[in-house]
């Protein structure tokens, strides 16, 4: 190159790739230097960049050389950052969709096969294959970084091969561990809502999938799917629960009679005091027409009128009788937790509220839950709102038993569901249970807990008055978190329940 051309070239490259290239001679270099100097010196408007450049040709201006015209650099081309956004979150949008489509596919058959396997285990010893982390259900395994530990690349890429859902390990197949590279590589992590995206799709799916049979009867309707509070997100699971309705089927027996004969001099006291409790009669003052005269309004209207005021025409008492508008639905807990005498008097104390109810007039259902995982909320229909309360529902009543675990948020949720169906001014869903909130998985502990409390609160949203009867020796320490002080009373003794459940639904509906 002549000389203009050497300096120009190099000053191209040292713009460019921030090194000045290759070493100049001894007779260029101060050349060079004197030329990078006066290129960088700082140029605040135009008339500045023209004075550099005429100040550039004065100094290279003593050689004689002829210039020779650098090419352009066409890699470079032309930015439009505008563009390249666009172009950066259509390709983030598709990777998303095939992401969520794929990893749904994988949890499906992951939920298929675990929702439907029996443990021999009780769930007390050894850990519960559900996560603990922070993250849930669905924590991929994928570094944010390449690991520098690996010992080669092939073991780098073994690191990404493996999702954890539900307990077990799953083998990522080769599109979705390619996707999660790219994205990873993208944003740095897998964010939360592609997680979410994929197991709202996979619950959605699941629902309309038929699954092993659960104890209780055959489902009454199609599956419902509800929403899981995750306290940890400050958010919904979406689609996350399936829960069945499911008729319960009544067992003929000696329970029903025995339970009559038992309690029955404790049945005729109940139903006395209920029978008082079926109107509430009280006396309304200062009426135009009524039964009888307000002597104290007819009093002050004669004053009055000796005073040189208009009298009043209010004169009367007249005899108002309030009738009752209450509808309660009864929630059962029907865990493992209440086998043996705790299922007897939860049983007992229905059959008593039962025909004490019959007294007073007042309409009540009463249903049952338990299940086994987020895929299988079993809800139990012992009797809905438009059903007399009869034989067959006291010999469904007898068959009230112990079945699994208990996931109180979507039985909570789908008790105010109904609830909300009924026309009525006071609406109270009662509670019965002995401990709490707990299933096989992850729900256990405060995720339990303050998915039950969200839902409670979602209740008192809807205008139901949720209210929990407990027989849990340790409730004082999580209920009064989730029901609030004044909303749940501990029975100290099982053996009571029959006779303290009528007591305390008189105080809560007086």
């Amino acid at each position: 190159f002549p000389v203009h051309s050497k300096i120009a070239e190099m000053l191209a490259q040292h713009v460019i790739t921030g090194k000045p290239g290759t070493a100049l001679s001894n007779t260029l270099q101060p050349l060079y230097d004197r030329v990078f100097a006066e290129f960088t010196r700082p140029a605040e408007t135009a008339a500045d960049s023209a004075a550099k450049t005429a100040a550039i040709y004065a100094i290279l201006s003593p050689s004689k050389e002829t210039y020779i015209k650098v090419p352009p650099v066409y890699y470079l081309g032309r930015l439009n950052p505008v563009e390249a956004r666009k172009g950066m979150l259509r390709r983030r949008a598709l990777a998303k969709e095939e992401f969520v489509k794929i990893f749904a596919s994988i949890m499906l058959q992951t939920d298929r096969k675990t929702a439907n396997e029996t443990d021999n285990q009780s769930a007390s010893q050894g850990k519960h294959p559900g996560l603990s982390d922070e993250e849930g259900l669905g924590m991929l395994l994928f570094p944010a970084k390449k690991q520098d530990t690996c010992d080669s690349t092939q073991e780098k890429m073994e690191t990404n091969r493996f999702v954890t859902l539900e307990g077990p390990e799953t083998q990522l197949p080769k599109p979705l561990r390619e996707l999660a590279e790219e994205i990873v590589a993208d944003l740095g992590h897998i964010p939360n809502d592609y997680i979410s995206a994929a197991q709202g799709m996979a619950g959605q799916a699941a629902a309309s999938m038929p699954v092993a049979c659960s104890p209780g009867g055959e489902s009454l309707a199609a599956p419902l799917i509800y929403d899981e509070w995750d306290f940890r997100r400050n958010g919904f699971r979406k689609d996350w629960c399936i829960l069945r309705e499911k008729q319960l089927q009544p067992i003929r027996g000696t329970f029903v009679d025995s339970t009559l004969d038992k309690y029955q001099g404790l049945l005729r006291q109940l139903k006395k005091q209920f029978e008082m409790l079926r109107s509430k009669e009280r006396f309304i003052k200062r009426q135009r027409d009524g039964d009888d005269i307000d002597l104290d309004a007819l009093i002050e209207s004669i004053a009055d009128t000796r005073a040189g005021k208009p009298e009043s025409e209010r004169l009367f008492i007249r005899l108002q009788r309030d009738e009752r508008d209450i509808a309660v639905l009864f929630l059962v807990d029907m865990s493992s937790s209440t086998e043996g005498w705790i299922n007897q008097a939860l049983k007992e104390a229905l059959i008593l509220m039962g025909e004490a109810l019959q007294v007073l007039g007042d309409r009540f259902a009463i249903y049952g839950f338990s299940g086994m995982r987020r895929l299988r909320s079993d809800f139990y229909q012992v009797k809905n709102f438009a059903e007399p309360y009869n034989e067959e529902i006291k010999n469904r009543i007898a068959a009230i038993g112990p079945q699994e675990y208990t996931r109180m948020g979507p039985p909570l949720r789908h008790a105010v569901k109904l609830l909300q169906d009924v026309d009525a001014r006071v609406r109270l869903l009662v509670t019965l249970s002995d401990g709490k909130p707990e299933d096989y998985d992850d729900y256990k502990g405060e995720y339990a807990i303050e998915d039950t409390r969200h839902a409670l609160i979602e209740a008192k949203a809807a205008g139901i008055h949720p209210f929990c009867i407990t027989i849990d020796k340790k409730a004082h320490d999580y209920i009064s978190h989730m029901y609030g002080e004044v909303n749940y009373i501990f029975v100290d003794e099982v053996r009571k329940l029959p006779q303290r459940l009528p007591e305390i639904y008189r105080v809560l509906t007086t």
